[in-house]
């Protein structure tokens, strides 16, 4: 903003030097070759483009100016940067008026590249660089002297009168120019203000229509008390705007949106203002949208209400240079947020309307539609003071409710923000997936209920992993999988085929064959419940007291998770109830032998790899630690008895024992 205006104030400084040049120039010498190429000449130097007009014509009774058919162009180019076909200006000095200032047609042209520089950057270059109040300032704000402390306070302006300022068939296009070279194009046409019967005591009323793109309009009247007023006591001014904006086509805005930005059908927008900034600006935002379609999947409806309001000292410093009091001075060190971060604290303006501003809203959100998401029945508010932002919330979502509660510390450097609670419920993972688009190999059900609390820094998704801290417990109930590659425990019935673990439980046999058929056929999985503790930190994710239910099994499992390289690495185990463990053993108690926990079968196993599909791995190291004697007990107790005396069977028992003893404490050092 401050870059076109800069712009705009170099444009009238040209016409000025030309109405100076045609003050102390004869009437019909402005026309003359020898004068226009002296005055197109020196602008020429100036600014390295070409500049040119068909005609200037000048009067003194009354003082008048109109200059016709003007165009600059762009740098070593013939391609107009800017120009007007008529500009005309009237001024009565005895009856200290501007009587008319008309600016038919005007049009400018402005062009961004993909480096982000503009077509008018060699003009800005050709100045002094950034003020003390511009983003690059890094210098503390000055505290006021006793001088300026002391200083009177500003006269009112003299009397003039200003009869008509209008502006006619304005035209504006912005150019976006990609890493590919498309061009993306912004065209505003049909610009017209107007500001009729002003003097410096009397209020302020300005109004103006402008064509978007091919269809699309803008329209307002604001309206403001007088420049007096402004100059004694600015908090105090009564202000007013009424806007009005219809988006006809998605396409006439499509430039200044991101190129991935899913289009609506049509939007229309009406913001109402009123009040003082010291008593309060209170401000009414409605926008509506048709319902979303397949062509036109983004849809909102709602209304803001933001309210805000500055101290009345703070509103007189920033209209008219007055002096702070000494209370309201706030010290001011620019500070460089790290990369991924974001920084508000970029000059002391910025920093004096953050500690004073205060800022309450209310939002509410019948319909948010982008894609396939649907939200309904919103409704957030937030209260920004003394530099400080929270903000609290509730919306229906994935055929559930989220509600959060957050804070944002904006005077902090880099920007800091606590998320003190998201709680989801009975969010439906069907419909969550399906609205979002993930592809995932198999089919999920079921409802979530999520608990979240995080605080960082990180802004931008390169720093997330190193500046996000988070806690959340999920939960899910009555999961259903639906798949064609078997569930976690049939992954793990599989790479149980071991000789020694089926002679000890000779019915895990037909698991080891179902799970073969599940891998290639599609089935279902069901789970009671899941439930799981997530802590991330250093963009590590670490799972605890993760269960999953099914009935007669119960799985748990806790390890890392790496969300940013999407891999995983688990140490987990299955529980069998007693009841499924007899019947894998034919009802023997296999405990001796085998790892058990309250009278049921425990398999270890390790789930690693891509979290997409990662790798369930047995671990038949802890599994078979002592089955190996069970089965030699097994298989040849009897024969022992038939055909050994007692003391060779107590014998070959005692050598068995000390084997078992070797290899555990074997395994042990290991």
């Amino acid at each position: 903003m401050k870059t076109i205006l800069r712009l705009l104030l170099w444009f009238l400084l040209v016409l000025a030097v030309l109405a100076v040049a045609a003050h102390f120039t004869l009437r019909y010498a402005l026309n003359t070759p020898k004068f226009k190429a002296a005055l197109t000449g020196f602008i020429e130097r100036s600014t390295g483009r070409r500049f040119d007009y068909e005609r200037m014509d000048y009067r003194l009774i009354p003082l008048s100016l109109v200059i016709r058919q003007a165009e600059f162009k762009e740098k070593d180019s013939e391609i107009n940067f800017a120009s007007i076909q008529t500009f005309s200006a009237r001024i009565n000095l005895r009856q200290k008026e501007l009587s008319s200032l008309v600016l038919a047609s005007p049009s400018i042209r402005v062009v961004q590249y993909a480096d982000g520089s503009f077509n008018f950057s060699d003009l800005l270059s050709k100045g002094d660089g950034p003020d003390a109040t511009s983003p690059g300032a890094t210098a503390p704000t000055p505290r006021p002297t006793a001088e300026a402390t002391e200083r009177a306070e500003p006269a009112e302006l003299p009397d003039f009168m200003v009869r008509l300022i209008e502006v006619k068939d304005a035209r504006f296009e912005f150019l976006r120019v990609d890493e590919t070279g498309a061009t993306h194009a912004l065209e505003l046409t049909n610009l017209h203000l107007n500001l009729h019967e002003f003097t410096p005591s009397t209020p302020l009323r300005l109004d103006g229509r402008v064509k978007i793109g091919r269809s699309s309009t803008f329209d307002f009247n604001f309206s403001s008390g007088a420049l007096n007023a402004w100059m004694t006591t600015p908090a105090e001014v009564p202000l007013e705007l009424a806007a009005t904006l219809k988006i006809e086509d998605f396409a006439d805005i499509r430039a200044f949106l991101p190129a991935e930005a899913l289009p609506f059908r049509s939007l229309a927008a009406t913001l109402s203002t009123r009040g003082t900034m010291a008593g309060g600006l209170a401000m009414v935002l409605d926008v509506d949208t048709p319902d979303p379609t397949e062509a036109h999947p983004v849809a909102i409806r709602g209304r803001l209400s933001p309210t805000l309001s500055l101290p009345a000292a703070v509103v007189k410093h920033l209209a008219t240079g007055a002096p702070l009091p000494a209370s309201m001075q706030t010290a001011f060190e620019a500070c460089e947020a790290p990369e991924g971060t974001l920084s508000l604290l970029h000059n002391g303006m910025t920093v004096l309307l953050l500690r004073h501003l205060t800022l309450s809203t209310q939002a509410h959100l019948p319909l948010i539609a982008y894609g396939q998401n649907r939200f309904t029945d919103g409704e957030v508010n937030s209260m920004l003071t003394n530099g400080q932002l929270t903000v609290s919330g509730r919306i229906r979502a994935y055929e559930g409710a989220i509600s959060f509660d957050a804070q944002v510390q904006t005077l902090a450097c880099p920007l800091a923000y606590t998320l003190s609670s998201l709680t989801a419920s009975n969010l439906s993972l069907t419909q969550m997936l399906a609205d979002n688009g993930l592809s995932i190999p198999s089919s999920f059900s079921g409802t979530a209920q999520v608990q979240v609390s995080a605080m960082g820094t990180a802004i931008f998704s390169n720093a997330f992993r190193s500046r996000l801290a988070a806690n959340a417990s999920l939960r899910l109930n009555n999961l259903q999988r639906i798949g064609n590659d078997g569930s976690v425990l049939d992954q793990l019935w599989i790479q149980l085929d071991n000789p020694v673990l089926l002679n000890l439980a000779p019915k895990l046999q037909p698991k080891v064959e179902q799970a073969r058929k599940a891998i290639s056929t599609i089935t279902t999985t069901r789970y009671e419940d899941v439930t799981a503790d997530i802590h991330l930190q250093q963009g590590r994710a670490t799972l605890s007291n993760v269960r999953m239910e099914i009935p007669n099994y119960r799985i748990e499992a806790e390890g890392t998770l790496l969300p940013f390289e999407q891999t995983l690495d688990l140490n987990a185990r299955v529980l069998l109830s007693a009841e499924e463990t007899a019947r894998l053993t034919n009802g023997k108690d296999r405990s001796t032998y085998l790892p058990y926990e309250n009278g049921g079968l425990v398999i270890p196993f390790h789930i690693r790899g891509a979290l997409t599909k990662p790798a369930v791995v047995p671990d038949l190291q802890v599994l078979l630690k002592n089955a190996a004697a069970g089965v030699v007990r097994e298989e040849l107790a009897p024969q022992l008895q038939k055909h050994l005396s007692d003391s060779d069977r107590k014998n070959i028992e005692t050598g068995l024992q000390i084997l078992q003893e070797l290899g555990n404490r074997l395994q042990g050092r290991e």
